[in-house]
């Protein structure tokens, strides 16, 4: 191949590559609402800010610390977000925003890498998707978008200055400092990274020249030194002056109580890190790749690696391994130093093999995260608005229907949502811990959640009327249980309840639920009287009707599971209940429930579709194989449903249903592999305790020892069946038969004997 062939085909392959980078972007930007809630207040306090001109400076949305000082670290972050939101259709304008950050951030990247290694195409895109891999689980719309864009935009401003010697690139950076500021106080980046420039140019002016000011003072190194003092000035043009500047280390150093147990500010586990099972999960190997790379480049220009490479990259590590947060970050500061120090002499240029490597691990990145972001899995995510099932929607449509007010305690990640969406009612606490809610606070709310005294404690304080809290929670259930509070109204996520008072006696005789478990994950009905479940019946109707619809699928789900186990006439209504859950939210879960009430009405085709679609969602809802297994079972389709019970067993291990074991073994059995249907039906043999049941599993078991020649066996077996249940010595004459006609002869004889010997026994 000629170079200037192999020189198009190198290009060609980067384009198509970067074209996959860039709808990889427009798909991660696509994604519903569903990472955290802190989006819902930033959208409010952006309001706010507009409406009033000012920023606060004292919490303005709870009730527990109203006043209280407040730096509002974001609020410029919070200022544009919800003018995209206001001015460019809600979601889509947030959607926009995020796609516009995303983009630049890489196209600085790339202009960067372009610049430092000009004469590698292939480490380019390679670097490019690994960032991208390592950071895609952080790409939703909250301040760190910011960063990662300013970040990329100061590498390569600070490169462009290094290699073209125009102050232009430095200047530049000042009024991107105080826009940086003013929108995230990650801005102490910027001084950190343009001193790391400066204290690593004095370095490296000292190693290289020895010991002398002039030599060490050099022009460029003084101009980086003052750029990066003017950025430290130019971080205290914001409403609240050095409190700012300082506050991100107030915050790291002061509220460390509190950070610990919010999940992304935990530190990262080393064994997660480094000794995952690569190349999954995909960002773990991307962190890892880079990390490798950073090595082996280090490595590669280990004589003249600059010293300031050396200090961005120990501080990005440090960070990396202090919270969950920041593991992304230290891909951005390292892309740039890796390409600058392999595309060094004699690497400079790409050969054919540096080349199809990157290509080969770029395409299988993009490859890998394609299939992560258009399966079944995560297809119901794309698109704008809420995720479903993320937020309590449903409760707050009940608390505006009903016009609620009072103290509400909330759950901490209830917090931001209800203060988007019931702008006039405070909260009891938000994600703005600990910015706001004192550490103090925090452990209070923590201790309190286990109900008990201190529950009773936080109440009286802060005199809390309702509550609304997880129904998967410890205090859902405890509140549950106290008499003195009243379930009136729950949805997909969460459940309110409210202090049985005077002034909720109305709702409570409306709307109050009794009968119903609203905390249990699984609700079991089958030991429900009748009079019970048309007293649940009667209380989802009314938790349906009571908001907005379409809101939750949970009610309708239940319902449906109610009507099911009544029978009769409420039993035709189910398939109603199951689909509008499953199309208000189509869940393994949901899609799960409605295959069960297919499977039941013996209508397998659709029955197995339902799972199917379960399981293309979540491949380990080990209860939608087992499902899935017996149906095919039961419609006699056994090899498929030999490999849908395989796969439940394997999940379920030594936890695995009876009913498993003797429906594959009698799969088995059915396709002629009696070896392994004995092996299974044993299992079931020592699980079951039904006669009826042990009495059929005995029956495939003799045959099946019969099949492969072990007539003492058989003949053990067909006896056990018949002392389980006698009315198997119908079956096994009919068996004589069928084995006499085929001309087995041996075997019909034992059969015949044992008949014989059941008679003696009897006279």
């Amino acid at each position: 191949m000629t170079f200037r062939k192999y020189s198009s085909l190198v290009s060609t392959i980067a384009y198509l590559l970067v074209l996959a980078l860039v709808f990889l972007i427009f798909i991660v930007s696509l994604q519903k609402q569903r990472w955290d809630s802190d989006i819902f207040w930033a959208l409010r306090s952006g309001q706010w800010i507009l409406e009033n001109l000012k920023v606060p400076d004292a919490d303005i949305f709870s009730y527990t610390f109203e006043g209280s000082p407040w730096v509002d670290f974001t609020w410029g972050f919070q200022v544009i977000s919800y003018w995209f939101f206001k001015r460019l259709n809600q979601w889509q304008g947030l959607f926009i925003l995020q796609m516009l950050l995303t983009l630049g951030t890489f196209l600085a990247l790339f202009l960067n890498l372009r610049l430092t290694a000009p004469k590698r195409p292939g480490l380019h895109v390679a670097l490019l998707f690994l960032v991208f891999a390592s950071s895609h689980q952080r790409f939703f719309i909250r301040p760190h978008l910011f960063e990662y864009f300013f970040l990329s935009a100061y590498f390569l401003f600070l490169n462009l200055h290094e290699r073209r010697q125009k102050g232009i690139y430095l200047y530049l950076l000042i009024p991107m400092q105080a826009i940086w500021m003013n929108i995230h106080s990650s801005a102490v980046l910027g001084v950190f990274i343009t001193g790391a420039y400066a204290l690593g140019a004095l370095t490296d002016n000292l190693r290289v020249h020895g010991a002398g000011i002039k030599k060490m003072f050099s022009p460029h190194a003084i101009r980086i030194a003052l750029c990066s003092a003017a950025l430290a000035g130019a971080s205290l043009l914001n409403p609240y002056g050095i409190r700012l500047l300082l506050f991100p280390f107030k915050h790291q150093y002061a509220d460390r109580d509190a950070l610990r147990h919010i999940g992304e500010w935990i530190a990262p586990r080393l064994s997660e890190l480094f000794f995952s099972f690569y190349p999954f999960p995909i960002d773990r190997f991307a962190f890892f790749a880079v990390f490798s790379l950073v090595v082996i480049s280090i490595m590669i220009n280990l004589r003249e690696v600059k010293s300031r490479d050396i200090l961005i990259l120990a501080a990005a590590f440090y960070m990396s391994m202090s919270h969950v947060r920041w593991v992304a970050l230290f891909a951005y500061f390292a892309a740039p130093i890796i390409a600058g120090n392999i595309a060094v002499r004699p690497f400079s240029e790409e050969s054919r093999i540096d080349a199809a490597i990157s290509f080969a691990l770029s395409a299988f990145i993009a490859t890998v995260m394609l299939v992560a972001y258009l399966g079944p899995a995560a297809r119901d995510n794309l698109g704008l608005g809420l995720g479903k099932a993320v937020y309590p929607e449903g409760v707050v449509s009940f608390l505006k229907k009903e016009a609620i007010t009072g103290n509400i305690y909330n759950d901490y990640v209830f917090g931001g949502y209800l203060i988007y969406s019931r702008p006039d009612q405070r909260v009891f606490i938000d994600g703005r811990t600990p910015t706001v809610y004192s550490p103090h606070f925090f452990w209070k709310t923590r201790v309190a959640e286990a109900g008990g005294e201190p529950w009773g404690r936080l109440v009286e304080e802060y005199k809390i009327d309702a509550a609304l809290v997880s129904f998967k929670g410890a205090l859902c259930d405890r509140l549950f249980q106290d008499k003195s509070w009243s379930a009136v109204s729950m949805d997909d996520t969460a459940v309110l309840f409210v202090r049985d008072s005077e002034g909720f006696k109305g709702l409570i005789k409306r709307y109050g639920i009794k009968e119903l478990d609203p905390c249990a994950v699984e609700n079991d009905f089958t030991k429900k009287t009748p009079e019970a479940l048309l007293r649940m019946r009667a209380e989802l109707k009314n938790v349906i009707g009571s908001y907005d619809q379409g809101l939750s699928s949970r009610p309708h789900q239940l319902l449906g599971s109610v009507d099911l186990e009544l029978g009769g006439d409420y039993a035709g209504q189910a398939e109603d209940e199951f689909k509008k859950a499953a199309a208000i939210d189509a869940t393994p879960e949901n899609l799960y429930e409605l295959g069960r009430f297919y499977a039941r009405n013996r209508e397998y085709e659709k029955a197995v579709n339902a799972f199917k679609s379960a399981i293309a969602k979540n491949k380990n809802l080990k209860e939608a194989h087992l499902a899935a297994g017996l149906t095919y079972f039961d419609s006699k389709d056994y090899k498929n449903s030999i490999s849908y019970l395989k796969k439940y067993l394997s999940l379920a291990g030594d936890s695995a249903a009876a009913e498993a074991y003797k429906a594959i073994g009698k799969s088995y059995f059915q396709v002629s592999k009696y070896d392994k249907a004995v092996m299974q039906l044993k299992k079931a043999e020592f699980l079951f305790k039904e006669h009826k049941e042990l009495a059929s599993i005995y029956y495939f078991m003799g045959s099946a020892y019969l099949e492969l020649n072990d007539l003492k066996q058989g003949r053990a077996y067909f006896e056990k069946a018949v002392v389980v249940e006698p009315e198997y010595k119908d079956v096994l004459e009919n068996l004589g038969k069928r084995l006499k006609d085929l001309g087995r002869s041996d075997a019909s004889g034992i059969i015949d004997g044992l008949l014989e010997k059941r008679v003696n026994e009897r006279q």
